[in-house]
């Protein structure tokens, strides 16, 4: 579980450099990547979640499958480890997407505003 804090944490460190470079840019670029921030931030606080969930102190087992699967025969796991694997599963498969969302709101790339009427192209009349 310590991998996956970690992993947590310097999600957490590129939110906040990120957060800081942002605010350093006009009001516009935070309108152009404020959705990027707050997809960066849910995922962390799910992350967090996980773990929280992960480290409960609740004994219970429960199947390793569905009861009606054919593959069902019988085995158990600890909710504990379950619930370790959920985190683990959530946490690597949003890292490489975080990473990417930081790239993506640190490159300063104000095109969209610069280039907005050769990318849209002219608004129809009615």
């Amino acid at each position: 579980m310590n991998d996956l804090l970690e992993k947590l944490t310097e999600g957490t460190e590129q939110l906040k450099s990120s957060v800081a470079f942002v605010k350093e840019e006009s009001n516009e670029y935070m309108d152009l990547y404020g959705r990027a921030l707050v997809d960066i931030a849910i995922d962390l606080i799910t992350g967090y979640l996980f773990c929280g969930q992960a480290s409960t102190k609740v004994n219970m087992e429960v199947a390793a499958v569905a009861e009606e699967s054919p593959a069902n025969n019988g085995e158990k796991i600890p909710m504990k480890k379950r619930k370790a694997m959920t985190a683990r599963r959530y946490i690597t498969r949003n890292a490489p997407k975080i990473a990417a969302l930081v790239e993506l709101i640190r490159t300063g790339d104000k095109s969209t505003f610069t280039d907005y009427e050769a990318l849209i192209g002219p608004v129809p009349a009615e």
